[in-house]
């Protein structure tokens, strides 16, 4: 599992209307995915996640989906984009190796490491 802050590297593109270069979503994404994973991938679809526990919602965002090019154990991944509590934009890229097998499974994996990596930090 990897958050990702891709900070200035340009994955930008140029409108071809206005000349002006932007930042897509599914390039920043990409992007996290070749710098985390090391392959190039390509968009598949949107999967909508709503994970609830206990009767509680816990994560609800879209997961994009992008099958893997020339990766060794892999060929899809999950990745999403979101603030942190800085208000700053983190990436995450997940491979769908089991037992991540769907796009449910790639948020409750970055889950439990979050919560793993905070109880790390406060030991």
């Amino acid at each position: 599992m990897s958050i990702k802050d891709i900070g200035d590297r340009d994955v930008s593109h140029v409108d071809p209307t206005s000349g002006n270069r932007f930042m897509t979503e599914i390039g920043k994404l990409r992007q996290t995915i070749l710098d985390v994973h090391g392959c190039n991938s390509s968009y598949v679809e949107s999967v909508v996640v709503r994970d609830i526990f206990q009767g509680q919602l816990v994560w609800e965002g879209d997961v994009k989906v992008f099958r893997l090019i020339d990766h060794p154990r892999a060929t899809l991944a999950y990745a999403w984009s979101y603030k942190d509590d800085e208000g700053k934009t983190r990436y995450v890229a997940i491979l769908g190796i089991p037992p991540v097998r769907t796009a449910l499974d790639a948020v409750r994996a970055c889950i439990v490491a979050q919560i793993q990596k905070q109880k790390r930090t406060h030991i």
